[in-house]
């Protein structure tokens, strides 16, 4: 059965066609809520967009419609005010067939997509040996829940975890593995953690720093290289000694902090197996020996990449596991796989990319760079702007990698839609990998939609960031609001003179915890920036996640009362007579439109303000009108616990798109 507001829809479509004839059938009716309940329940603004079309006045087209208007007893009342606004009185019958039929609908009255496609939603994206943080979470949280909500709608999405993990960084990650490596064999470890320790301090002289670790550097590689059995390999064969991520994370900062100092370009390294480089050219050298795998010589620097990439992709899964996010080890598709080191699919689809650009007479010359002439892109001095897949010295780009990966999923996931969910400064590369699909025709007419987002900021207004100054890292932000939490529901227990134990305390407090989190993210309009406050997103008054757990709760409080089993109770029966009645079937008729409209923006917030009115609408309803009180007739009675069960079971539906949990006590 269609849901209402579809019903209606139908209904102006036919009338449309009767008064217009057949070619205005498919004209928007726009069709809404009424901003003001006097005016009616919902309106109809089509008659002024049809004004210049069909040459009439705008209320003369608006009666014409209202003539031809048949409803089947939807509506009780239609008038037309100021220039042709159609305003609808919906009869108390229709919506308490329409509760009714939400009510016994698994799906709420939610319509399937009639054309459900293959679509594929890039999202989260970190790095290799790097830890999550803050800057993870919008893409994170958002991603999930526009792949929650195009699933429901029954579209067969496939995630995809775009991992950091390819590229002259993992030399700089084999060469700080190394580093552990031979310290945790020797005594020398001290001198290693006294320049771990300057790391992130202010001031380092990291020339000074590049000077001292080049001789350090010297005297670890002799010693490597003159045993029989490699310092490196032994180490590598013992998972325990391998360093945890926060470790790693440290190891691969120093060394990208020293690389990339001025003096790393003058301190020689000196090995007896490769010669003498520079201490800058390290990393970009080791990244060639992990690309390289398939030689024997390389298998030790291709077994670091790998236990490095491993270890990563654990932790962030055991950050996803407990945020409720649906990504899954079998969702990472890295960088590294469109180079052909995946063994169960060793295709460089790199190299693939350049070699047909080539043989299609699409690439161009700049600056020993291979590029694509994308049109209609120009620097701020307004000279075209290319597409570059390839630097001078041979090396890939992100862009050469992004156009390998659309070109994998359309041809090898046939996705007939793409979703980048990725920060608003990474636009312009977005538009242009876009456009440049377009110009060489790899496209194929697939959907690409890029959902950008705003930064989350600190209360200064600046980007969230810790006491030192640096990123926030998510596991700690995740802690802090569990602890925060689980404090309130303490507070708030004792309050009311409850007690509860300790088990149920702390899953309240991971439940409001990271439910408040993701719940101020997704309650934000995306593109705009955001600042993260404790006390609004824990409060339990508000648009908040605590505000709308409370709401499920309070249902669950009503069955508890009247000694009603929840799960089992079902009704034949709603009436909708209250005011408070009928402003909350108002407020659930809208779940469909909504689920649409979030499919169609890619905006989350919609059905986070959705959810916040529902919730408010149902606590103005309670207020209202008794449920279990001895006066209420058994009829209404069940009427009204029927409409309770359906907001509780539409506000659980609605917040388990948004990737949020909830709990029916408090």
């Amino acid at each position: 059965m269609a849901d209402m507001i579809q019903q209606l829809k139908q209904a102006f479509s036919a009338a449309l066609a009767r008064a217009f004839g057949d070619d205005y059938a498919d004209a928007d009716p726009m069709l809404g809520p009424a901003n003001n309940p006097k005016f009616g329940d919902y309106q109809a603004n089509l008659a002024m967009k049809l004004r210049e079309p069909l040459g009439k006045p705008s209320r003369e087209i608006a009666q014409a419609v209202v003539d031809q208007l048949e409803t089947g007893g939807l509506v009780e009342k239609v008038e037309i005010a100021g220039p042709g606004f159609i305003n609808l009185h919906l009869s108390s019958s229709a919506l308490a067939a329409a509760a009714l039929a939400m009510f016994k609908d698994d799906r709420f009255g939610v319509a399937l997509a009639e054309s459900p496609q293959t679509v594929v939603v890039d999202y989260s994206s970190p790095n290799v040996a790097k830890e999550m943080h803050v800057g993870h979470l919008r893409s994170t949280v958002i991603g999930d829940a526009i792949a929650r909500v195009l699933t429901f709608q029954g579209h067969d999405v496939i995630r995809q975890n775009h991992l950091g993990d390819w590229g002259t960084q993992f030399g700089r990650i084999v060469l700080a593995v190394w580093y552990e490596a031979l310290v945790t064999s020797s005594s020398d470890q001290g001198q290693l953690e006294d320049w771990l320790a300057q790391t992130n301090e202010p001031g380092t002289d990291w020339d000074a720093l590049a000077e001292a670790v080049a001789v350090w550097h010297n005297q670890l590689l002799a010693q490597d290289e003159s045993g029989q059995t490699s310092l490196f390999k032994a180490f590598l064969g013992d998972p325990l000694r391998f360093p945890h991520l926060t470790r790693l994370d440290l190891l691969y900062t120093f060394v990208s902090k020293l690389t990339a100092s001025e003096a790393a370009q003058r301190c020689v390294i000196r090995s007896a197996k490769h010669g003498e480089m520079m201490l800058r050219q390290l990393p970009s050298f080791i990244a060639s020996m992990v690309q390289q795998h398939e030689k024997p010589e390389n298998q030790e620097e291709n077994l670091a990449w790998l236990s490095s990439r491993k270890i990563s992709i654990d932790a962030c899964q055991a950050v996803y596991d407990r945020m409720g996010v649906s990504l899954k080890p079998e969702h990472v598709r890295g960088e590294s796989f469109y180079s052909g080191v995946d063994p169960d699919d060793p295709v460089d689809r790199l190299a693939s990319v350049i070699d047909d650009l080539d043989a299609a007479g699409h690439l161009a010359k700049s600056d020993g760079a291979l590029v694509v002439e994308t049109p209609g892109f120009t620097d701020r001095d307004g000279n075209p702007l290319p597409f570059m897949v390839r630097k001078s010295d041979r090396g890939y780009l992100y862009g050469t990698t992004d156009i390998a990966a659309a070109r994998y999923r359309i041809e090898d996931l046939d996705a007939q839609r793409l979703i980048y969910v990725v920060g608003s400064p990474q636009r312009l590369h977005f538009d242009m990998l876009f456009a440049t699909l377009r110009h060489v025709g790899w496209d194929k007419n697939v959907g690409l939609d890029f959902v950008g987002f705003g930064n989350v900021l600190g209360a200064d207004g600046k980007k969230l960031s810790s006491r030192s100054g640096g990123a926030v890292r998510l596991a700690e932000l995740l802690d802090e609001a569990e602890q925060r939490a689980t404090q309130i529901v303490r507070e708030k227990n004792a309050e009311r003179g409850e007690v509860i134990g300790e088990e149920e305390v702390l899953n309240l407090g991971r439940v409001i915890g990271m439910g408040s989190i993701k719940y101020a993210d997704l309650s934000s309009d995306r593109i705009k920036d955001y600042v993260f406050d404790w006390s609004r997103m824990l409060s339990f008054e508000g648009n908040t996640a605590p505000y709308l757990i409370n709401a499920y709760v309070r249902v669950h409080g009503i069955f508890r009362k009247g000694e009603i089993d929840f799960d089992s109770f079902n009704a034949g029966y709603v009436q909708v007579e209250d005011p408070a009645e009928k402003a909350l079937v108002l407020k659930l008729i809208q779940f469909g439109a909504t689920i649409d409209s979030v499919v169609e923006s890619l905006e989350p917030h919609r059905l986070c303000n959705f959810l916040y009115e529902l919730a408010s609408a149902f606590h103005k309803f309670f207020e209202s009108c008794p449920v279990l009180r001895s006066d209420v007739p058994d009829d209404v009675r069940q009427g009204r616990l029927a409409l309770c069960k359906l907001v509780a079971r539409t506000l659980k539906q609605g917040m388990d798109l948004l990737g949020i949990g909830v709990v029916d006590r408090m």
